[in-house]
């Protein structure tokens, strides 16, 4: 008896069809076992779901720090260089007058938004600025 092709992100043996685990990825129709996601030394590639036909590219504003973890955001304050073949694991910092939440990366514009305040880099939100000018006549 033949065995039914798999689907993508899964394997096949002789107990049937398995969704490819967490770490691991299971390209085309014809995986038998799933293969280890490989080690990005750049910290920019990730197995952390299961069912992965191939390794995901991690996203923007995230490190991927091993295989089978989910990424993560880089801290307020800081940034994460987005150039390619560049490591992620360091963060570069923000300066003052840029609005650095979480998350940020260096392919985005990090200044602070018209009409707000950022006090300090790593601030999560700017804070708009509240000026009331009619009231400016009075003084």
């Amino acid at each position: 008896m033949s065995q039914k092709p798999c689907k993508p992100g899964y394997f096949c043996d002789d107990a049937g069809q398995h969704e490819c685990p967490i770490g691991y990825y299971c390209p085309g129709t014809n995986s038998t076992k799933p293969i280890k996601c490989p080690s990005s030394p750049n910290l920019n590639i990730s197995c952390s779901d299961s069912g992965l036909e191939a390794p995901k590219v991690c996203p923007d504003g995230m490190v991927c720090v091993a295989m089978y973890m989910p990424p993560f955001p880089s801290p307020p304050g800081y940034y994460v260089d987005e150039a390619p073949n560049v490591p992620r694991d360091t963060f570069m910092n923000c300066t003052l007058g840029e609005y650095c939440n979480l998350g940020r990366y260096s392919g985005e514009s990090r200044e602070c938004p018209a009409g707000a305040y950022c006090s300090d880099p790593d601030i999560m939100f700017p804070k708009p600025c509240s000026c009331d000018t009619k009231n400016f006549t009075n003084w």
